[in-house]
């Protein structure tokens, strides 16, 4: 169980990364390359011929659903931008520059694969001359401390990275690490320090010169974030009660996809055999050479001997190859079940059916992207809180609303009635149903109903 509750795994003589961590990390470099598709690139299947003495190294496939899983995930987030509000018309003009201006959501869906490939996504907010930025970070280089009573509640972030030599004459060098750079965040604020490092243990704290030319001393510098809260904003996947870090989505399938790739690599083996057929032949047309002493059949490809009177004919492996095949496919439906994603939406098993009945055909998609909505938007309010900070606007997560969309892609016939029927209701203000359903901003949508007004009074189009 990886749990910090100081910083003292952060010194010299320290081994680093933290061995508690090695778990973890390893998982995530695993999980990196599932997600990259070289997972696969070492793996070869060993298949016996049918004489039992010789073995063919047969490569596995790649069938990467492990990509496939997050990114369709991240598009039912992403497809159609979530409609961000807030109980303050200046307050969401604002709000709605800061998403624009930051690529906010850019960030977001960098954080978000990693919240499924990996399990953890960490966003940073930074202030970036005056204006707020934000980007994700690499789970790689992030550590929480927490305190010992409560593992819920944090007391720091770490972010801790390696830089290495920039070294342009010799492209043989192997990368050089020069120093570890860390920066231990609190709320509020967080201090910068460097330590050498070889890769494996930390050593003395050093002065150092940082990207921006600022001279860090060895005793390490504190930085205001103008932030109240923590500028690093974490949010963790299918997380245990009594951990700190997140699970992949990968780990419940991963068994079912192997043992596909393993079939399927089977399958090959069989159909490349049955190209290659071997040949069948009596003992009578069997000679033996004189130089070596060995039999030999004086044709082309693999031969067996077999008593007098068979005729010389092409046989080939029986291999139950419906049986596998029948195996796959029931692979196929165990891992669509296990990721929560369904054959429909995960392997595209539908026609051209209407956005309504698309959401009934995965259903299971809709309702795992609803379940990581709700530990995901706090994380996003945390954020823009954060954001707004930084420009000097104070507000809580309870003033920020986020109307989140299914990525399911309506006629407009369909949307127009649905956002007249919820307009008339009283449901939703004209403003709200054009940023909602037109996925316009704040501001645009005011622009909008100011020419849908005059267009109104006048009884006809206006040109703007």
């Amino acid at each position: 169980m990886e749990i910090f509750t100081s910083t003292g795994f952060l010194g010299a003589n320290k081994v680093f990364p933290p061995t508690k961590s090695k778990e973890r990390l390893a998982k995530y470099k695993v999980n990196n390359t599932r997600y990259k598709g070289e997972y696969n690139k070492e793996r070869q299947l060993v298949i016996k011929t049918v004489n039992g003495t010789k073995t063919i190294n047969w490569k596995v496939p790649k069938l990467n659903y492990y990509k496939l899983v997050t990114d369709k995930f991240v598009g039912l987030l992403l497809n159609e931008k979530p409609i961000i509000g807030t109980k303050n018309k200046d307050l969401e003009d604002k709000l709605s520059d800061i998403v624009t201006n930051s690529s906010f959501w850019l960030a977001f869906q960098e954080a978000a694969r990693t919240f499924s490939s990996l399990g953890d996504g960490v966003l940073y907010v930074y202030n970036d001359n005056g204006l707020p930025g934000i980007n994700a970070v690499n789970p790689e280089f992030w550590y929480k401390v927490v305190y010992s009573n409560n593992i819920n509640n944090t007391k720091c972030h770490v972010l801790a990275q390696p830089i290495y030599e920039e070294n342009f004459d010799n492209v043989a060098t192997e990368d050089k690490i020069i120093a570890l750079r860390v920066m231990e965040h609190y709320r509020g604020y967080y201090i910068e320090r460097y330590y050498s490092y070889n890769g494996s243990t930390i050593g003395q704290p050093i002065e150092y010169v940082n990207d921006t030319g600022e001279t860090i001393p060895v005793e390490g510098k504190r930085y205001a974030t103008g932030i109240r809260g923590f500028a690093v904003i974490d949010f963790n996947n299918s997380k245990a009660v009594d951990e700190v870090y997140g699970s992949s989505d990968y780990e419940i399938f991963n068994e079912a996809l192997e043992l596909k790739e393993k079939k399927i690599s089977q399958l090959d083996c069989v159909t490349d055999k049955h190209i290659d057929p071997i040949v069948q032949v009596p003992y009578s047309t069997i000679e033996e050479n004189e130089e070596t002493g060995k039999a030999e059949f004086n044709g082309l490809g693999n031969w067996i001997a077999v008593r007098e009177g068979e005729e010389i004919k092409y046989i080939s492996w029986d291999a139950k190859t419906d049986a596998v095949l029948s195996l796959v496919n029931k692979l196929d439906d165990e891992i669509a079940v296990l990721s929560e994603m369904g054959k429909a939406f995960l392997f595209g098993e539908y026609a051209n059916v209407s956005g309504e009945a698309l959401k009934t055909m995965i259903k299971s998609a809709l309702d795992k992207a609803a379940r990581q909505i709700d530990t995901i938007e706090p994380a996003i309010k945390k954020a823009l809180c954060a954001m707004l900070d930084i420009v000097g606007v104070s507000v809580t997560p309870s003033d920020i609303t986020i109307g989140w969309q299914d990525g399911i892609t309506e006629t407009d016939l369909t949307i127009a009635q649905t956002a007249k029927t919820k307009i008339e209701a009283g449901i939703i203000s004209r403003k709200r149903a054009i940023m909602k359903y037109e996925g316009l901003t704040a501001e645009e949508a005011e622009r909008d109903l100011d020419i849908i007004n005059k267009e109104n009074s006048k009884g006809g189009i206006v040109h703007e």
